[in-house]
């Protein structure tokens, strides 16, 4: 089941964190997905980004990639 998505903060002037994840049932008791996330700052302001949560400096260029092995008992 692949998704696709875009999480967008307009608090911290409209950082976004486009992802994608596919997860793929192997069997009816193992799955395995993957997944990417990337933080996108937007760029070209004269004034610095306010983050009060550190999503558009601390996370800024910055992206995850996760695996995940579920055993379903």
């Amino acid at each position: 089941m692949p998704v696709v998505g875009l999480a967008v903060d307009w608090v911290n002037q409209w950082s976004t964190e486009p992802f994608w994840a596919v997860d793929y049932v192997i069997r009816d008791d193992l799955l395995i997905n993957v997944a990417q996330r990337y933080f996108v700052t937007p760029r070209g302001q004269s004034t610095p980004v306010f983050s009060p949560w550190g999503f558009g400096s601390v996370s800024r260029d910055r992206s995850e990639t996760e695996l995940r092995l579920t055993y379903q008992f």
